[in-house]
């Protein structure tokens, strides 16, 4: 079995993951609503395996959706390098003081950057943006379409004091995948974000 100093990307960590029987592979699924549907009712599991469709309807075999990454103490104790046999109780043991140290340590690992990486291997840009040509879900019955983020971290920085917020907002595709619109309540921080940064064009 691979082991935590080997991850160092998404896929090293669906192997590692896989190889400890976290992961489970459904294929075929449709992306409107099965995804979602099958997601839902793995949450409500006691510890529930991370979900990976592939050849999902419409779309060829490696464009591929991950759900629960993060839903037991196991794969986020993984994730976070504190070790690939926690329960509940040792993640929290584990914890208690990790994140203060963490903050404390960040000044040691400078950003370094680069001209050149896997990120910008494939850049789309302009007219030729679409959203749509990867598998995103519409997500539950009463949704208005289709949400290529949920229950993810949206990133905004205040203009003024360079202060950065994390928020989970969802963003559904809109005008046939060429832009997303994000949905961020009034009182939320990256609502005031986004309103202070247009409001200086």
């Amino acid at each position: 079995m691979g082991s935590l100093e080997d991850v160092n990307d998404l896929r090293g960590w669906l192997e590692l993951a896989g190889e400890m029987g976290e992961v489970t592979s459904i294929a075929g699924a449709h992306w409107d609503r099965e995804i979602g549907a099958a997601s839902e009712v793995n949450y409500k599991r006691a510890s529930p395996p991370a979900l990976l469709f592939d050849d999902i309807v419409g779309y060829r075999s490696g464009l591929r959706v991950l759900t629960a990454s993060m839903a037991n103490a196991r794969r986020l104790g993984m994730t976070l390098r504190l070790g690939t046999d926690l329960d509940d109780r040792g993640l929290v043991e584990a914890l208690r003081t990790r994140p203060g140290e963490w903050v404390e340590a960040a000044g040691k690992f400078p950003m370094n950057v680069v001209d050149s990486g896997p990120v910008v291997e494939h850049v789309v840009a302009g007219g030729e943006v679409d959203l749509l040509a990867f598998p995103v879900p519409k997500w539950h019955e009463g949704d208005g379409g289709r949400y290529v983020g949920t229950g993810c971290a949206v990133f905004t920085t205040d203009p003024v004091s360079g202060v950065v917020n994390a928020g989970a907002y969802r963003m559904q595709v809109q005008n046939g995948g060429r832009a997303v619109s994000v949905n961020m309540e009034a009182g939320k921080h990256g609502a005031g974000h986004v309103r202070e940064w247009f409001a200086r064009e």
